[in-house]
């Protein structure tokens, strides 16, 4: 693996004035993410990958912000899963979450990389359940 081929960190464009402005008004709007789904296995609520889009895809949108896109990549030597948040201006914040897996299998990579998905897209739009 190349270096052009390895995520370094998380990241910005050089400035995030609009992207920020942005993000405040979107926030303004959010309501709180229901949760829709359950866990039998630890007895848990909590709200699906699907719920949170749901949520905030409007407010986001109609604000000039996309949700954010995710793309898996390695960091010394570990799975982890790059988040990016992009505004209409061209500017973006990006943040990582590290794939965790029970299992070191693709039934452990696919989990790991939904619930990263899930907290990155709170994390990055600022949502909450």
């Amino acid at each position: 693996m190349t270096d052009q081929h390895v995520i370094h960190g998380p990241s910005s464009s050089p400035t995030t004035g609009e992207l920020t402005k942005a993000l405040a008004k979107a926030q303004a709007e959010y309501p709180v993410v229901a949760y829709d789904s359950s866990n039998p296995h630890f007895k848990s609520k909590f709200a699906s990958y699907a719920a949170c889009c749901e949520a905030l895809r409007g407010p986001l949108t109609s604000n000039g912000l996309s949700l954010p896109d995710f793309r898996p990549g390695v960091l010394n030597g570990s799975w982890v899963l790059l988040g990016t948040l992009r505004h209409s201006s061209g500017e973006y914040i990006q943040g990582i979450a590290p794939l965790i897996m029970g299992k070191q299998d693709m039934q452990g990579f696919g989990a790991a990389c939904t619930y990263a998905t899930r907290t990155l897209l709170l994390a990055l739009c600022g949502g909450f359940t």
